[in-house]
């Protein structure tokens, strides 16, 4: 039997927390939705950082279910690298997109 490792919570912590948006009881105005239409870039690397940006992407993998692989995402770049290890019984890497401030119309 394969040595199981330390389960990382901190960086469990770091990773899911890119992905959850609590509610905001104190929101008081409404939000008007980003319009997605057909054609439109979703990420450029000539200007990932620049308003016309709709997406911003962060890494999610095995760590959310106790396993030890591990990536990075660069949104400037767009370059994603990383190591999946089936140690924990885990084996997977992946990339997803964080919560919109504003919801998406597509």
């Amino acid at each position: 039997e394969n040595a199981r490792e330390p389960w990382d919570v901190l960086r469990f912590v770091r990773q899911s927390s890119k992905f959850v948006r609590p509610p905001n009881p104190f929101r008081t105005t409404a939000t008007t939705a980003k319009v997605i239409q057909p054609g439109d870039v979703l990420w450029s690397a000539t200007s990932p950082s620049s308003s016309s940006s709709k997406m911003t992407w962060a890494p999610l993998d095995d760590v959310v279910m106790g396993g030890v692989s591990s990536s990075t995402f660069d949104n400037n770049t767009g370059q994603w690298s990383g190591v999946v290890s089936e140690t924990n019984n885990g084996g997977f890497v992946g990339i997803r997109t964080t919560p919109f401030a504003t919801p998406l119309d597509l």
